[in-house]
């Protein structure tokens, strides 16, 4: 969220999702752990967005360890690493 609060994180996240035309997230190798108080999620994620003639606007990948927590029994985030690779 970098130091974002739900409000203003939603209104950024909006304003990408009108800005490209195609956004694809890829998740690759996905490992889960569980845990009685919570689960981990690791895999790589790779994340590229496209203008409508197509075009790559931006490219990314990186290492993503999540936690989960079950809250009224749907999951929960309730923390995110995420470190920059490249392939």
């Amino acid at each position: 969220s970098a130091g974002k609060d739900i409000k203003m994180w939603r209104d950024y996240k909006s304003q990408l999702n009108r800005q490209y035309a195609v956004i694809k997230v890829d998740i690759i190798n996905l490992t889960i752990i569980p845990h009685p108080k919570y689960d981990v999620a690791l895999f790589t994620q790779v994340y590229e967005s496209r203008n409508s003639s197509g075009a790559v606007l931006k490219r990314a990948s990186g290492a993503k360890i999540i936690y989960l927590a079950k809250d009224d029994g749907a999951p929960k985030i309730l923390s995110e690493e995420v470190r920059n690779v490249k392939f």
